[in-house]
């Protein structure tokens, strides 16, 4: 098996195991990214720094100088570990890079790292979601659980751990958002329900062996939506990205 057949076997595990996504948009060059960049709503590049057509140091470019994409996180892989590309790439605002060969786990630290920065997935702050109760279906029972972060294709919570718990079980989810943080809408504004399968769980590291927190990754079931919770989905995310905005510039 060929190198880049092995790296494309690692990524999709990757992506679809570890974190728990299930919308990804693959292109063979730099071109096609672009193209898909512009038809499709991306939440993260990954890219390879040797394409034909477009080199990802290239494609990095575009992103970066586009106001629709500037913020976007974007990773390079490369086999080339020279501290010149590695600077090159600093330069043209790579959030982070990683040296092929590389292990499962590496490319999730380092995409984890990345979208953290970003406030798009585990590792963001909470503070940059609104006020907010977050309730998820287990056995029949509703649990109130912390919400970490969100994006259209995951949400990470956080509550005690319980053994109706399943991995790759489908869940279902509300989240309802206090008054004050959306003045426009009169009453509680109510987002789902809507589903997520559970791709991941972790034990909370400060308190394994005293507590059962945990921490829980899903990906959200975004075919099945109603348009009403798509709508309601969007405008929560609208918000958030406005907050981090707002956090950044202070």
């Amino acid at each position: 098996m060929d190198d880049s057949k092995t790296v494309q076997i690692v990524i999709g595990e990757v992506l679809s195991t570890a974190l728990g996504i299930t919308k990804i948009h693959s292109a063979f060059n730099g071109k096609q990214a672009l193209e898909i960049l512009k038809t499709k709503k991306i939440d993260f590049i990954l890219s390879d720094w040797n394409m034909p057509e477009l080199s990802g140091e290239a494609l990095l470019y575009e992103v970066r100088q586009s106001k629709d994409w500037s913020e976007t996180p974007f990773v390079m892989m490369s086999a080339n570990k020279h501290r010149d590309f590695i600077i090159t790439a600093i330069q043209l605002g790579v959030s982070d890079y990683i040296v092929k060969p590389f292990k499962p786990e590496e490319l999730e630290a380092v995409i984890r790292k990345a979208w953290a920065k970003s406030n798009k997935i585990a590792g963001a702050k909470s503070a940059g979601l609104p006020k907010h109760k977050f309730t998820i279906a287990l056995g029949g029972e509703t649990i109130p659980a912390d919400m970490v972060s969100i994006n259209r294709a995951v949400v990470i919570i956080r509550l005690e751990y319980s053994e109706k718990l399943r991995l790759f079980s489908e869940y279902e989810m509300n989240i309802q958002i206090r008054h004050p943080d959306f003045p426009e809408v009169e009453g509680p504004f109510i987002i789902g329900p809507f589903k997520g399968a559970l791709r991941r769980i972790e034990a909370e590291e400060a308190l394994r062996g005293t507590s059962k927190a945990c921490t829980l990754s899903l990906s959200i079931s975004s075919t099945t939506f109603k348009p009403d919770v798509e709508r309601d989905l969007n405008r929560l995310l609208s918000w958030i990205k406005k907050q981090s905005d707002a956090y950044i510039e202070d």
